[in-house]
């Protein structure tokens, strides 16, 4: 190269060839944000009228469906409602285990939203129990 001759790439990019890779980053995405939160409700709350709970959603909860959005892109009922599930049983202080326990001793689920306080009486209950068990064990 002579002394008058200008490079053809910028001091920094790699010039092993013409599809040499370069570093970018990538874009955010957020569908989180894409979705009203009256969309999300109705995405959560689908099978409402056929038996299933209803979930208020309360800007913990929307926050927290966002964010399953953000993280896998699943928009579909089920995951909308497993991370509106989640965000619930978070915000009452038990476990999806311990809820799904719950639910194969008592077989209803309409204390689940209907009276939060129930249900987490009877976990709580339910881990004395096992604790005086595993105590006495």
């Amino acid at each position: 190269m002579s002394p008058n001759t200008q490079p053809r790439v910028l001091p920094g990019v790699p010039t092993a060839g013409r599809w040499s890779a370069t570093r970018h980053t990538e874009p955010s995405v957020g569908l989180g944000a894409t979705f009203s939160p009256d969309i999300l409700e109705q995405i959560t709350n689908r099978h409402y009228s056929d038996g299933a709970p209803f979930i208020d959603m309360t800007p913990e909860r929307l926050r927290d469906i966002q964010a399953h959005l953000d993280t896998n892109g699943d928009f579909s009922h089920v995951g909308v409602r497993k991370a509106a599930e989640a965000s619930f049983e978070a915000e009452n202080g038990y476990t999806a285990d311990e809820y799904q326990r719950y639910l194969s001793t008592h077989g209803d689920t309409s204390a689940f939203h209907a009276d939060p306080d129930a249900v987490r009486r009877d976990i709580e209950q339910r881990r004395k129990e096992d604790l005086a068990d595993a105590l006495a064990a």
